[in-house]
Parts: C-alpha cells; sequence; structure tokens
C-alpha cells in the first residue's frame, strides 16, 4: 500500500499487518480519491522537509485520514 511505503513501514515490519489493516479501513471510509489526495498532500510536505522532526509517519498521517472523515 503507497501510504505504508511512503511512511517507510516494511512488510517484514512487526507491525506492518495492524497499519495495513487500520489504512485500508479508514480509507474505504474516506474513499479512495479523498484518501489520495490527503496522500499526495502529504508526500509533498515529506519532499519539501515538513515532515523532518516527526518521529511517526505512519501515526501522523493515519491522524490526517481520520481527521477527512470528520
Amino acid at each position: 500500500m503507497m501510504a505504508l511505503h511512503l511512511c517507510g513501514v516494511s512488510s517484514n515490519s512487526d507491525n506492518y499487518r495492524d497499519n495495513y489493516r487500520a489504512f485500508s479501513n479508514v480509507m474505504v471510509k474516506l474513499g479512495l480519491e479523498r484518501s489520495m489526495e490527503v496522500v499526495r498532500t502529504f508526500e509533498s510536505e515529506m519532499r519539501h522537509g515538513e515532515m523532518e522532526n516527526i518521529n511517526n509517519l505512519a501515526a501522523l498521517l493515519m491522524t490526517r485520514l481520520q481527521q477527512q472523515l470528520r
């Protein structure tokens, strides 16, 4: 999944399955188009160095996706 790859979560990591399930559930509820818009914005911010001091990118992206559900 692009979101997990973007956050550097490898398929070999212990929490990959939990992260995959959580991201998938949120993306299904939010809809693919809106989800990808959030992911693309997040990716752009990463490219521009706006995420340098963030320790957990997956958690931050998940928070952003969940905020879109409100």
